[in-house]
Parts: C-alpha cells; structure tokens; sequence
C-alpha cells in the first residue's frame, strides 16, 4: 500500500510545488512590483541591488511553493493517523493563525506578501 501511494504523493508534491511557484511569480510578483515602482518618487529610477533582488525573489518562490505542500503534509498526517481529520476542521482558526505566523517569519519586510501568503496556505 505504501509503495502504491509513494509515486503519485511524489508527482502530486512536485506538481504542486511548481503551481505555488507559478502562482508567486505570475500573481504576486506583478503586484510586488508594480507597487514598488509606483511607490518610488517621481524622476527617481528604481534600480535594485542584483544580490537583494535574488535573495527576495528566490526567498519568495521557495516559500510559496512550500505553502502549496501544505495540502500533502495534511494528506500525509491524516492517512498516516498522527492526526484526525476531525481535528483538523475543529482547529482551523489555530491552523490560520499559524500560517500568518510562518509567513510573518518568513517575510518580516513586505506586510503584503504576508497577507497573500498567508491567505494561501489557510
């Protein structure tokens, strides 16, 4: 059974990770960035350090693609009975709070990114 389970648990965690990662870069990084470019006074040039960009953008992407496993995480918990699916739906105000907790952890400089993240992973 649990050779059976592995392959499409492996597929469904990497389709997934490359959604989460499609969903921050055509999504969220429009949004990100068109605010930063607004936001910036008139006559200035946004012009972004190369070494903070990469460590934003790939920061970014990987937590956002960690945040769209959490639906196999939950999978792998219920069906392996560390965790009751009762439990689950009963607690899911903690399980909210929690995921604005990673996520403020996360990314501690952009408050909309937290919200979005947030969003998604609840």
């Amino acid at each position: 059974m649990a050779t059976q389970s592995f392959i499409p648990l492996l597929l469904a965690g990497t389709i997934l990770f490359y959604v989460g990662i499609a969903f921050a870069y055509f999504a969220v990084f429009p949004v990100i960035f068109g605010f930063m470019a607004a936001a910036a006074p008139q006559g200035v040039a946004v012009m972004t350090d190369i070494s903070h960009y990469l460590d934003f953008v790939l920061s970014l992407l990987l937590a956002f693609g960690a945040v769209f496993e959490v639906p196999r995480l939950t999978l792998l918990l219920v069906k392996s009975g560390a965790v009751d699916y009762r439990e689950i739906t009963a607690n899911w105000k903690i399980g909210n709070e929690f995921g604005f907790a990673v996520a403020g952890g996360l990314h501690r400089k952009n408050a909309f990114s937290i919200v979005k993240l947030a969003t998604v992973a609840t």
